[in-house]
């Protein structure tokens, strides 16, 4: 809950330009992917993913987002003036991501790759928790150097948004070391 509260206080200080914070709430974010992946990746590391657990998991990430943010967009929508049917479709369907809402598609795409990649690692690194930790580590850092905009972006604000993927499967890596 305090780095929670941290990256908050970076994300809210960033936007208000709080001591003299002005742009740096993208750090705030990241703190919260990297908690948030590393919170979501602990029930996979006992090696014991079932298909009860993944449809536990799937259900549970959808009960908590999709119905704030399709309200959310709905509210945005009925309000604004100038946006269309057409930004309605895209917001639900996570292949758009304006303003505040660039996370979104982050998040959701990395909840689906979640499992798949816990599998993965739990196959080739059976109840090796430290070699499997490494392993994300070393994913990570190749995610962060190779997957820019240019192999693999996201749409978002006007613009090709990165796909921060290096730094969920760093909060990985730090679960499976935990």
């Amino acid at each position: 809950d305090g780095i929670r509260g941290l990256a908050v206080a970076l994300v809210i200080a960033s936007h208000c330009g709080a001591f003299h914070l002005r742009g740096q709430g993208a750090v705030g974010v990241f703190l919260f992917f990297c908690l948030s992946a590393f919170l979501l990746t602990l029930p996979f590391c006992d090696n014991a993913t079932t298909s009860a657990r993944l449809r536990h998991y799937a259900w549970r990430r959808i009960r908590r987002i999709l119905p704030i943010y399709y309200g959310v967009i709905v509210l945005s929508y009925l309000l604004s003036e100038s946006a269309g049917f057409t930004y309605l479709w895209k917001h639900f369907l996570f292949v758009r991501a304006d303003t505040i809402f660039w996370t979104i598609p982050q998040e959701m795409l990395f909840y689906l790759l979640l499992p798949l990649l816990a599998q993965a690692h739990s196959r080739l690194f059976r109840n090796n928790a430290a070699l499997t930790a490494a392993a994300f580590l070393c994913f990570a850092a190749l995610c962060h150097g190779l997957l820019d905009e240019s192999v693999f972006s996201l749409n978002g604000n006007g613009k090709q948004l990165r796909f921060h993927l290096g730094i969920f499967t760093t909060g990985m890596a730090f679960a499976y070391a935990y």
